[in-house]
């Protein structure tokens, strides 16, 4: 069942034939390629594969408290009946007027309106931009994984992948920053190339929130790596429930004047309040044992890597490195968490801790004790998975799954498959 495979991805070399496969069906593309993932063609499929779900993305319109992505399509609609310069666009960055922070979204946008208006070609562009980062990150770890045909493996890739799935395009600024973010860690921290560090920074141009996870990794660089002191911060820092915000927004106030109205706006007491009482309100069933099945999951792993590190610290040092950052990036997330909308890094640390689980149960010579457990809470991880994709419905339609991207050329995915299911049960 379980086989060797090289470190390196094999055939350098993308047949033409995926590619017209993919014009003619690219689920059925990627679901072929996807066989043999260690393959550059496989790469690219998935990639192309990603821009078409950005192309057949279902944008929510004339809805209350609608995603992120409805104000996109909307500001790309003005935009386009009423161009500007680029000059004009480049001055409006970081100007107090305009209250710009994020070059990234400003720019894609700014481009597609140029031709179109059509939010279709907008997501297109989030997607291409999303995918790529994305697929680098999986293809990074699919390079150091030794063995293949493994259900377990396969499920706990499966849930690395999803922590920041392509349909969170929805949220473009702060997922694509989080997925650009991941990918200078696994450059500094797998590769050892310094270079990561810079594509870490580059994240804040996408979206200014980053400036937090930069900080972090910067100010880890220079600590001493003792794990037990690391371990003991994320236990103790994940019971922190309430911090002054008062005092955060005198600790921010050294940022330039631009950053001081996102500031207040985050810190401000009232709108926390209002957070803390919409959070409070009742939430779904599934909702609700997703929130504990995720958590459950990660301290779960968490305290077990901690304690059995002596069984896989040697067989991963790549895992050891980043399971020591982790500890570290998310002890400071869960101590954010009392900020609204900076609980949102904890999901990278999740990917991190993700990350490092493949890494670790990917190795042949695992402990029977930590592959016991892995088969354990497979069903927690399960479950997350199912519910990952009962999100991810809510922003595809028929298409994605039946369509090509000439028929997305002139067809709208508009009603997205969560309401066919939901029509049927």
């Amino acid at each position: 069942m379980i086989s060797l495979i090289t470190n390196k991805t094999k055939n350098l070399r993308i047949h033409p034939a995926w590619i017209v496969f993919w014009l003619i069906w690219p689920l059925g593309a990627f679901l072929g390629s996807i066989r043999n993932y260690r393959t550059i063609t496989a790469k690219f499929v998935f990639w192309l594969f990603c821009v078409f779900i950005g192309l057949t993305f279902v944008v929510p319109r004339n809805t209350e408290e609608a995603p992120d992505s409805a104000r996109y399509a909307a500001e790309l609609e003005i935009l386009h009946s009423m161009p500007f310069s680029f000059q004009s666009l480049w001055d409006s960055f970081y100007d107090s007027s305009s209250r710009n922070l994020d070059i990234y979204k400003g720019l894609v946008t700014w481009i597609v309106a140029c031709f179109t208006g059509d939010p279709r070609w907008l997501f297109a562009l989030f997607a291409a931009v999303f995918g790529y980062f994305y697929v680098q990150n999986l293809w990074m770890i699919f390079d150091r994984i030794e063995i293949r045909n493994s259900l377990i493996l396969f499920l706990f890739i499966l849930g690395m992948a999803l922590v920041n799935p392509i349909w969170n395009i929805n949220g473009a600024r702060m997922y694509t920053a989080a997925q650009i973010f991941l990918f200078g860690c696994l450059l500094f921290f797998l590769r050892n190339e310094k270079k990561g560090l810079l594509w870490c920074a580059s994240s804040i141009l996408v979206h200014f929130s980053f400036m937090f996870p930069v900080a972090l990794l910067l100010f880890y660089i220079f600590l001493p790596k003792r794990t037990a002191l690391l371990f003991a911060f994320y236990i103790v820092a994940s019971f922190v429930k309430e911090i002054n915000l008062a005092q955060i927004q005198n600790l921010l106030y050294f940022l330039p004047d631009i950053f001081h109205v996102k500031i207040n706006s985050y810190t401000d007491v009232d709108y926390a309040l209002a957070v803390a009482e919409k959070e409070n309100l009742p939430k779904s069933i599934h909702v609700v044992l997703n929130t504990f099945c995720t958590q459950f999951f990660i301290y779960f792993w968490v305290i077990t890597l901690y304690f059995t590190r002596k069984s896989w610290f040697n067989i991963s040092p790549d895992g050891e490195s980043l399971y020591n950052f982790a500890l570290f990036f998310g002890g400071w997330a869960q101590i954010a968490d009392s900020i609204p909308s900076m609980g949102r890094f904890i999901s990278i640390d999740n990917n991190i801790f993700f990350v490092v689980l493949v890494l670790i149960i990917s190795k042949i010579n695992l402990s029977p004790k930590l592959n016991m457990l892995a088969k354990l809470t497979s069903p927690l991880l399960i479950f997350t998975i199912i519910f990952s994709f009962r999100i991810g419905f809510g922003y595809i339609g028929p298409l994605t799954f039946i369509g090509n991207p000439i028929l997305a050329s002139f067809m709208e995915n508009s009603v997205p498959l969560i309401s066919y299911i939901k029509s049927i049960f």
